[in-house]
């Protein structure tokens, strides 16, 4: 009689246990997806970051490309100047395309600082969120605001 209201015990433990850890396993899948999430979205955002810096570049790299040419081309013209008046002119085309070179050098570095300062504002808010949801899971106040 022992032995069998022992063993009624041992099962009815048995399913409660299984029944909680089901519970527990379940809450610990929904925190590790939280978390496999949180890196897809870091790496996606990483990845968007180095897109725009690399779609810049190319788009810098076909406009300079056109701004070298227009001062090769000016720089062949001055060397084929005849006198004195054709070369000063010629000289002032060069300056000129020779400046275009250098604007569109502070233009593109304009747009790559810009691209560089989005990320680390859109990698905090991603990490803040993060934050906010794994505390929420928890029961903890997060860090961030």
């Amino acid at each position: 009689a022992t032995l069998v209201a022992m063993d009624r015990a041992v099962r009815a433990q048995t399913l409660q246990w299984r029944s909680q850890w089901g519970a527990i396993s379940v809450w610990l899948r929904s925190v590790a997806d939280m978390h496999d999430k949180h890196k897809i979205k870091c790496k996606a955002l990483h990845r968007a970051s180095e897109n725009a810096v690399s779609n810049d570049r190319t788009q810098h790299e076909a406009e300079d490309a056109d701004r070298e040419g227009a001062f090769d081309a000016a720089c062949n013209v001055l060397r084929q100047s005849a006198n004195d008046n054709e070369l000063e002119v010629n000289c002032g085309k060069v300056l000129d395309r020779l400046e275009d070179v250098k604007e569109g050098y502070r233009v593109f570095h304009k747009r790559q600082v810009h691209i560089f300062e989005q990320n680390p504002p859109t990698m905090d808010e991603n990490g803040n969120d993060y934050q906010r949801r794994i505390c929420a899971v928890f029961c903890l106040k997060p860090n961030c605001p």
